[in-house]
């Protein structure tokens, strides 16, 4: 079946499912939507491997939850 959408949140093991999801990410492009705030580098990182696809449009966003600033990367 073709993977028309991907969301992540994987508690700072996002960099690794989306390289572990490479091929699905070329074949099918999925829009994405990918929590990177758990590790330092996750924004650069994901960005960055996104990126390399070079069919995308990234939109960075916020969620603010007591405080805290949950980062998510939209990926269209």
């Amino acid at each position: 079946k073709k993977v028309s959408f991907l969301k992540m949140d994987v508690e700072g093991a996002e960099i690794f499912a989306l390289r572990g999801a490479k091929k699905i990410i070329e074949r099918y492009h999925p829009k994405l939507t990918i929590s990177a705030y758990h590790m330092p580098d996750d924004i650069l990182e994901i960005v960055s491997f996104i990126s390399s696809f070079g069919k995308y449009n990234l939109n960075l966003r916020t969620c603010e939850k007591n405080l805290d600033y949950d980062f998510i990367i939209y990926a269209t």
